[in-house]
């Protein structure tokens, strides 16, 4: 995917995003839940509309990107929702590239689902008090 996002990047965008779709498994059922869940609380609540927030794809025009990266506060699995929520709030030209996931059988995922569940909505109501009045996009 690389190069589609530097296309897209070359192409005048900010900031291109990753957007996770997921192979049709019933194990995968509940993080892909989880992920959608989380997704509609970020765009609805943070008033961000990034479909994915935590795809791990991010691009960045560095000349844009750094000014916010110094707002950025949290140093772990918040990191991704913030500076998508910055770099909107702030006007950044923001592009989604869909993105396909593939669970690796050979790593046991670290989500914790009801103790991460919490703390990331202890964080997003706690992040949404910085949340501009109005923000550049709207």
């Amino acid at each position: 995917y690389i190069p589609l996002f530097v296309n897209e990047v070359d192409k005048g965008f900010d900031m291109v995003v990753g957007k996770r779709f997921y192979e049709s498994n019933f194990k995968a059922i509940t993080r892909v839940a989880a992920s959608k869940i989380y997704a509609f609380v970020v765009r609805n609540f943070l008033k961000v509309p990034i479909e994915d927030t935590e795809a791990g794809y991010k691009f960045f025009k560095r000349s844009k990107i750094m000014p916010i990266l110094s707002r950025v506060r949290d140093k772990h699995w918040f990191w991704d929702t913030e500076i998508c929520a910055r770099s909107f709030w702030m006007g950044l030209k923001i592009s989604q590239i869909p993105v396909f996931f593939v669970r690796r059988s050979d790593k046991k995922s670290t989500v914790r689902l009801l103790p991460d569940t919490l703390a990331y909505l202890t964080k997003i109501i706690k992040f949404r008090r910085e949340m501009p009045r109005t923000s550049v996009n709207g």
